[in-house]
């Protein structure tokens, strides 16, 4: 998670000085924190803001940089962000969404994608750059999230029309209607339908 301008955080003194700062991220991308001054965190990783504050917090607590004092940070509330889910989605419109929001949830807010839409190439685009394309059959048949990305402020995010839908009716585990890419075929639309039961006729496959 990177710091954003909205989000709250925590400053934490114990030690030789007993201090706390509750604090928000400035529009600037600065907290301001009384005897430290103003330190930059927008952008930063939880613990590179925590490192950083404790490197400008040295300068106005000898006990810090002795080892006397510690300093922590945590946030205390997350920023929201709007994102724009359009295509054939169910709800396309502009979501508010929390700043630890991803892909998928945001597509899940949009009602997921319409009976046209595509389950397997949604793209993310940011500042008008194509980032990322989504495949959500990872998630629903896999179960590996590991494609998926957490949404900033601003993103769009584009459900395009479905590739190649192919329905599986019969003695399959999982029946139903699955989308195909271009270099797919029989093997990879038997792994999406959980394989043949033991009861299936394979020399009569249709």
């Amino acid at each position: 998670y990177r710091l954003g301008v909205g989000d709250a955080i925590q400053v934490v003194l114990t030690g030789q000085v007993e201090q706390a700062y509750a604090v928000d991220v400035r529009r600037d991308g600065t907290v301001l924190l009384p005897n430290i001054g103003g330190v930059p965190v927008a952008g930063l990783t939880l613990e590179a803001a925590r490192g950083l504050v404790r490197s400008r917090a040295g300068r106005a607590y000898s006990g810090v940089s002795e080892g006397k004092t510690s300093v922590d940070l945590t946030v205390t509330k997350l920023r929201s962000n709007q994102v724009r889910v359009i295509g054939e989605v169910e709800r396309p419109g502009a979501y508010q969404v929390s700043g630890l929001s991803t892909v998928f949830h945001a597509i899940a807010r949009a009602g997921g994608p319409s009976a046209r839409g595509s389950f397997r190439n949604i793209e993310v685009r940011r500042g008008g750059q194509l980032i990322k394309r989504v495949d959500l059959y990872d998630y629903l048949i896999k179960g590996d999230a590991t494609s998926d990305i957490r949404t900033e402020h601003g993103d769009l995010l584009f459900v395009p029309p479905a590739m190649r839908n192919v329905t599986v009716q019969g003695a399959m585990r999982r029946e139903g209607i699955f989308e195909l890419k271009e270099k797919e075929g029989f093997r990879e639309l038997m792994l999406f339908a959980g394989g043949l039961l033991p009861t299936a006729a394979t020399n009569r496959i249709h």
